[in-house]
C-alpha cells in the first residue's frame, strides 16, 4: 500500500482490524517496535485518528500485523 494514495479511512480500517484482533493499540505498537519500528503509542493513536501520515514501512508492518489486503 502507497502512503501517498491512503485514503482518508484508513485510521478507520486499521482501529478496525485490530479491534477484531482484539489487540490493544500498546500492544500494536509493541509488535512495531519489535519490528525495528520506532513508534510511540502517541503516534498510532494519532495515525488511527488520521492526524498523522505513517511511513510506508509503518503500513507495511501494520498490514501484516492485521492481515489487511494491500490492494
Amino acid at each position: 500500500m502507497d502512503t501517498q494514495a491512503l485514503q482518508p479511512d484508513f485510521g478507520r480500517t486499521i482501529t478496525k482490524h485490530r479491534r477484531k484482533s482484539r489487540l490493544s493499540q500498546r500492544k500494536i505498537v509493541e509488535i512495531l517496535q519489535q519490528k525495528g519500528i520506532e513508534i510511540t503509542w502517541q503516534q498510532y493513536s494519532k495515525i488511527e485518528n488520521n492526524r498523522l501520515l505513517p511511513s510506508q514501512d509503518v503500513v507495511d508492518s501494520l498490514s501484516e500485523i492485521l492481515s489487511i489486503n494491500k490492494d
